[in-house]
């Protein structure tokens, strides 16, 4: 097991660490309600074949010890959805592993988590049901563990699948995406160039063409205004017309025109870009929210 980054010592860590804080995903409380669903239906079903079916009683104890001692076997799986996410977590957290390695950590884990959970059925089954003394006896306890683990593989095995795939889902929704981009290419003379959005003052619709006016002065872009607005859309740029996207960090003033008729934005570089009174409360609004 140590050739898959974890001993039963280890185990112990990853509990002992996240008593202690987060791991690397970003384990949250709520996390706990999902793994807590876990061993509640697992009980459920266990608790209610007891109560309904007299022959599933134990007959070395009482029914509420027994409902009890099923309680605390059941109620230890609270703790392996945590211990999958620890588990699959410090794996991410090493470039040099993959999806392969993690999955095969992850069956390793689930070999290892199904010895020790058939051993303790095993042993509660000899405590609740064992009739005679040499039940205990090294041999049958071997047989009665091999027969409790070819009763119980599958259902098992279904439920820890499941569990990996929760911990995978959930630590997939939690990666970080990719960062917005910052830079615009542009190919100019054969050449491509990497514009950065701060260099950008507007954008212009010029029929099939786009009019980037820059630092370094116009370009022009065979793209449509709506072909490239998701591009800038994260990079602080505004619609002001339906043939306009200005950089609102370049934004100095906004005027009326002369003739009443509409707005004009005034840029740092004395561009003045065109601003409907369609955008105009929109406009604002959002400006006031590029930092």
């Amino acid at each position: 097991m140590q050739k898959f980054g974890f001993s039963p010592n280890s185990i112990f860590n990853l509990l002992h660490e996240g008593a202690k804080g987060p791991l690397p995903g970003q384990w949250r409380a709520i996390y706990w309600l999902y793994a807590a669903s876990i061993p509640v239906v697992l009980y459920a079903f266990a608790a209610i074949k007891v109560l309904l079916y007299h022959v599933a009683r134990a007959p070395n104890v009482d029914l509420i010890t027994q409902l009890a001692v099923l309680l605390v076997f059941y109620g230890i799986w609270i703790f392996i959805p945590r211990l999958c996410w620890a588990l699959t977590a410090k794996a991410r957290s090493n470039p040099k592993s993959g999806f392969s390695d993690t999955v095969l950590r992850l069956g390793a884990l689930g070999l290892f988590l199904s010895g020790v959970h058939v051993f303790l059925d095993t042993i509660l089954h000899l405590f609740m049901n064992a009739r005679v003394a040499w039940a205990w006896e090294p041999v049958h306890v071997v047989h009665k563990y091999g027969e409790i683990w070819l009763e119980s593989i599958g259902l098992w095995l279904m439920v820890y699948v499941a569990i990996s795939a929760m911990v995978l889902r959930l630590q997939t929704k939690d990666l970080p995406g990719d960062p917005p981009p910052t830079r615009y290419e542009v190919r100019e003379n054969g050449k491509s160039l990497s514009i950065p959005f701060a260099d950008i003052y507007w954008i212009k619709a010029a029929g099939n063409y786009v009019e980037l006016r820059t630092v370094r002065g116009a370009m022009m872009v065979r793209k449509t205004l709506a072909q490239i607005s998701d591009d800038f859309s994260a990079g602080g740029f505004l619609k002001s017309h339906r043939g306009a996207l200005i950089n609102g960090r370049h934004v100095l003033a906004i005027k009326l025109r002369d003739d009443s008729s509409s707005f004009v934005v005034q840029l740092t570089n004395g561009d003045e870009a065109p601003l409907s009174r369609r955008n105009l409360s929109v406009f604002k609004k959002t400006l006031k929210t590029v930092p």
